[in-house]
């Protein structure tokens, strides 16, 4: 910047010797500038307030990244492909942003079996270990979430918990035909049993969860080798996990869970919104008012409301 007059002589000093007169250079010649150095200038202060913002964010990623965090994610009501997808969205992050743990919290009484199988495909195919806590006391994974228990890398319950009941239903959970039902029943269990062989768990009693509709209180579940773990809340399950080996999609690997940060992953909005019209009442409701709301367009022609 080239030297200003405008400046008084009498205020280029402070007390402490620093110069005013250099600092005001910059806004001293400003009306000697034309209008494409202000632009220039005004693009600059731009950057440098973009590199500004950019580079803690990028600062704050990175650290997140290296902190290997413990993800806790809720799965809570009816298995459905909203379900699916928030799993898939919450492991789809974890996996890009290299955690260590994911801890799926269930408590759910069954759902979509196609949406369970796409799950359970996410569960074992996670670079990263994946652990299932039926929780809390009183929670239950019946039907379907007992496939998503034993697919998990490690299986946990907490007291006053159960697990089983995986026959195959229909949609409103009418019983299928003899020839139907067989047919289901025969795949679901044999999906069970192939999730057991992999991950070690007792395939008979799995099986039998289909079969026999049969159904395990906590402890015998942790009896019969259904689940590994048996723990009160989230702390003393992550304390059991400290230390141990867990497998994932390729080989095995060591969690720590000592002093490791937690983190906690909701639905987004959108999620929300679907998983509320996945509801079957609700969807049921709302095929009714808007069949009756077209049935008095009919009626009354130009009313538009009703139509809409």
């Amino acid at each position: 910047w080239p030297r200003s007059s405008s400046v008084p002589e009498s205020s280029s000093r402070l007390n402490t010797g620093i110069t005013v007169r250099w600092l005001a250079r910059p806004f001293t010649c400003w009306r000697g500038r034309s209008q494409t150095s202000r632009l220039g200038f005004k693009f600059l202060v731009i950057v440098c307030a973009l590199i500004g913002i950019v580079i803690p964010m990028s600062l704050g990623a990175n650290a997140q990244t290296d902190t290997n965090d413990i993800v806790v994610v809720d799965l809570d009501g009816q298995i459905n492909n909203v379900t699916s997808r928030f799993l898939s969205r919450t492991l789809n992050n974890a996996k890009r942003e290299e955690e260590g743990l994911v801890v799926i919290r269930l408590d759910t009484p069954g759902g979509m079996l196609d949406a369970t199988r796409e799950m359970v495909r996410q569960i074992i195919t996670s670079p990263f270990p994946v652990a299932v806590y039926v929780a809390p006391e009183g929670a239950q994974a019946a039907s379907a979430g007992t496939f998503l228990v034993a697919a998990a890398s490690v299986a946990a319950m907490a007291p006053a918990t159960n697990i089983g009941s995986a026959s195959v239903v229909g949609a409103q959970g009418e019983d299928l035909g003899p020839t139907i039902g067989r047919k289901a029943n025969e795949d679901a269990a044999a999906e069970l049993r192939s999730i057991a062989q992999l991950r070690g768990r007792n395939e008979d009693a799995l099986a039998a969860t289909v079969f026999d509709a049969k159904s395990y209180s906590a402890r015998e579940a942790v009896d019969i080798g259904i689940v590994d773990l048996l723990a009160f809340d989230l702390h003393q399950l992550l304390d059991l996990m400290d230390g141990r080996s867990l497998p994932i999609h390729e080989g095995t690997r060591v969690v720590v869970t000592d002093d490791v940060p937690v983190r906690f992953v909701a639905p987004n909005l959108i999620e929300l919104v679907l998983g509320f019209l996945a509801n079957p009442n609700v969807a049921f409701l709302l095929i009714s008012i808007g069949g009756t709301a077209i049935v008095i367009e009919l009626w009354h022609p130009g009313a538009l409301v009703p139509g809409l």
